[in-house]
């Protein structure tokens, strides 16, 4: 397609390859997969080039034209001003977003250690340090002598008195043997 527009098009041809030329660097050192940068430049050196270009199609549109615009320093500069804010775009977003993101990651944090003190004042203990955690405590405390109320057995208790008084049933583990 390049090749026909050479020959059919060359202003146009002439005018794309000078103006898009940060694009093709950006495409060629952007070493990963999805090319963002060449993306990102691209997207704002095209931006740069098209009131150009719209000036070339609208005026006399011949190689003549196309050089008056490539030879005009305020058209250059808009050109590669927009290829050069895409490098800014680039580079500096990422890092934003990336703050961002940690922000709100911290954020999220503190409110489920938030959330978590308020269910273990509400559940107790055992919500925090898991099932496993309470049958090791509490074999220790029957090695250690001592006997602890959740460690009675479920026929031990009566009947009824598995719920604790706020309707809630108490965890009943077996004995550590």
């Amino acid at each position: 397609m390049a090749a026909s527009l050479v020959f059919i098009i060359p202003q146009v041809f002439i005018l794309l390859a000078l103006g898009l030329s940060p694009t093709i660097v950006a495409f060629i050192v952007d070493k990963s997969k999805s090319k963002y940068a060449a993306f990102s430049v691209g997207g704002m050196n095209v931006a740069g080039v098209t009131p150009s270009l719209l000036e070339l199609w609208n005026g006399k549109n011949n190689v003549s034209a196309a050089m008056d615009i490539l030879t005009d320093p305020f058209d250059l500069t808009i050109m590669f001003a927009g290829a050069g804010f895409g490098w800014m775009l680039y580079l500096v977003i990422p890092p934003v977003v990336s703050g961002l993101l940690t922000v709100i990651a911290h954020h999220r944090i503190t409110q489920l250690r938030t959330e978590q003190k308020k269910l273990i004042k509400e559940w107790g203990e055992g919500v925090a340090i898991g099932p496993r955690a309470i049958e090791m405590r509490e074999a220790a405390d029957n090695e250690g002598g001592t006997t602890d109320e959740n460690t009675a057995q479920p026929e031990d208790s009566p009947s009824g008195s598995e719920d604790g008084s706020d309707g809630v049933p108490e965890l009943q583990t077996p004995p550590a043997t």
